[in-house]
């Protein structure tokens, strides 16, 4: 039954995730729920992003939404902080983390409605604004690393802001950071033993679909309707986050 319950997380979140991120949010907490520990949950819903962004990103790719001429340095920056933010998890206090996360969520909110188009078409962004975006985005994949709830809806405030993608875009790019920075954590995960493979795999089989459907759904709906979902989800995130 567990077993049954965890394909259905994977599915769920990773429909979410492809869509709008915030699928760890999902995942996370189910996994606890089904009796992991928390480092065990984390470590164990690495798997889900991976086997459900390799079909959502092949739908983005042929899409031609992937913003490629950022992708080396951005997977650079992936790569160190998958090496590196799994052995600083037990370092820090998670809940803190968390508290933190949930209120920048909640307060950075009014910035993707300030201006009507924003994340909806491309815009021009300075040099100097996108160098600081990509100090940024090194400090968002430290925490991705370590924890995962709400990093990739960091990830779309980023490239929104930053580099002025728009929110299809800057889902689908960040699906790809989200994946070379997990693999390199998994094999840190995996190597300590905090991995749960009876519920990895359901729920890497669930996700796999989910990363499909979520997708497929949000290039059929197009940028508008991503930036609604997206808003709903930050809601619900940033209030999990900061309150339970």
């Amino acid at each position: 039954m567990d077993q049954v319950a965890a394909f259905l997380l994977g599915l769920t979140s990773a429909t979410v995730g492809a869509i709008a991120a915030g699928g760890g949010l999902i995942s996370i907490p189910g996994m606890i729920f089904l009796g992991l520990t928390p480092v065990s949950a984390i470590a164990t819903t690495r798997l889900n992003i991976m086997s459900g962004g390799i079909l959502a990103i092949n739908q983005y790719r042929k899409a031609g939404v992937l913003v490629w001429k950022y992708i080396v340095p951005f997977l650079l920056i992936s790569l160190v902080a998958g090496i590196v933010g799994p052995s600083l998890l037990l370092a820090i206090d998670p809940n803190i983390v968390k508290r933190l996360v949930g209120i920048t969520l909640l307060i950075m909110l009014p910035a993707l409605w300030y201006k009507k188009d924003a994340g909806t078409i491309k815009a021009v962004r300075s040099q100097r604004r996108k160098l600081v975006g990509f100090l940024v985005v090194l400090a968002v994949m430290f925490y991705a690393t370590m924890f995962g709830g709400g990093a990739g809806i960091f990830l779309i405030y980023t490239f929104v802001y930053f580099f002025g993608m728009t929110v299809i875009e800057a889902n689908s790019t960040g699906l790809i950071l989200m994946m070379v920075a997990t693999a390199a954590a998994l094999i840190t995960y995996i190597s300590g033993g905090a991995v749960n493979w009876s519920l990895g795999i359901p729920a890497m089989m669930g996700a796999f679909i989910g990363g499909y459907v979520g997708a497929h759904l949000a290039l059929k709906k197009g940028a508008v309707w991503v930036k609604a979902v997206l808003t709903l989800v930050i809601i619900i995130s940033g209030v999990k986050l900061t309150f339970l």
